[in-house]
């Protein structure tokens, strides 16, 4: 059990730029698939709002879900949870998610984000292992985990940790320099791949149709790995997204997800670049100096770009 001040004491998670790309990006996705048939508006959404509830608002607004639920595991802050909650129609609950997932309704589909701030452990996989053994075909999941170093000096104490909190999902003989610090996002990849096929086992029928395999980072490492749970009656429309043109759009959980990186620009230089996206000539330079790097980085995520402004009352 994890114990410590509220990650939401610490973090704005409404400023995280990286966050707010992926957000989109989901969003994005689910528009998409309301037009490949999935009643995205029905489906009944479950996850981390924070005392900020971002997701919350935007998929209310934009997808039009009035069913949802919020979970946070400080029962402390529950007060402030409910005087933050930005409509209604949330219904905030406390205590670790994998309460609640274990009840979750076989009649209902759902969109489940278990976005958790924290390294990869037994509560993740616990949590992670229960939505995949419970949800309805045709809902989503999706997990997030900060793929930084767990607690220690180096990879010895690194390979203890997802040893004592992840040894069922762990790969066959596992070596100290697997948990390298350049190979922590996919040692992640590869133990959260191992709990999706125990979740699933003894539903022969239903897989884990991949859509999202995202690394980002907003001050810590952040990786994002998500899905549908499919069947025969699914999969023939999930084909038809990879036809969208969405380029963080997974086929599958590779040990390279898809990275979103925001280069920094100012509102003048984000309207000159706008209006020359997408480039058709990929030798176009803007009028100021950028590198190749953020200007490519910027054109894969344009579309996504928050802004934020500040207003003097």
């Amino acid at each position: 059990m994890r114990i410590g001040a509220a990650s939401f004491d610490k973090v704005h998670y409404a400023l995280r730029p990286a966050k707010q790309v992926e957000r989109r990006m989901f969003l994005d996705t689910f528009i998409r698939l309301t037009k490949l048939g999935f009643s995205i508006s029905n489906y009944h959404y479950m996850g981390m709002g924070s005392v900020y509830f971002v997701d919350f608002a935007m998929f209310h607004k934009h997808l039009g879900i009035s069913k949802m639920t919020s979970v946070e595991l400080e029962a402390s802050a529950k007060k402030r949870l409910e005087f933050n909650k930005p409509f209604k129609a949330v219904d905030v609950r406390t205590g670790d998610i994998a309460k609640y997932v274990a009840c979750i309704s076989p009649d209902e589909k759902y969109i489940v984000w278990l976005d958790y701030d924290c390294v990869l452990d037994s509560d993740v996989t616990k949590a992670l292992k229960l939505a995949l053994t419970n949800l309805s075909p045709g809902s989503i999941l999706i997990v997030t985990v900060d793929a930084m170093p767990p607690g220690g000096d180096g990879p010895p104490e690194w390979k203890e940790h997802f040893e004592d909190e992840a040894m069922p999902y762990l790969w066959l003989n596992p070596k100290t320099e697997d948990f390298a610090r350049s190979k922590i996002v996919e040692a992640n990849i590869r133990i959260l791949r191992s709990v999706i096929a125990s979740g699933l086992v003894g539903r022969p029928h239903v897989d884990f149709f991949p859509l999202f395999n995202i690394w980002y980072q907003d001050g810590h490492e952040m990786l994002t790995i998500g899905g549908m749970l499919a069947t025969d009656n699914e999969r023939p429309k999930l084909n038809q997204i990879r036809e969208e043109q969405l380029p963080f759009i997974t086929t599958k959980l590779t040990t390279r997800p898809y990275q979103i990186r925001v280069p920094l620009v100012t509102r003048k230089e984000r309207l000159s670049l706008d209006s020359a996206m997408p480039r058709k000539d990929k030798k176009w330079k803007p009028e100021f100096r950028m590198s190749k790097k953020d200007l490519d980085d910027y054109e894969r995520i344009y579309r996504y770009y928050p802004e934020y402004a500040e207003m003097y009352l």
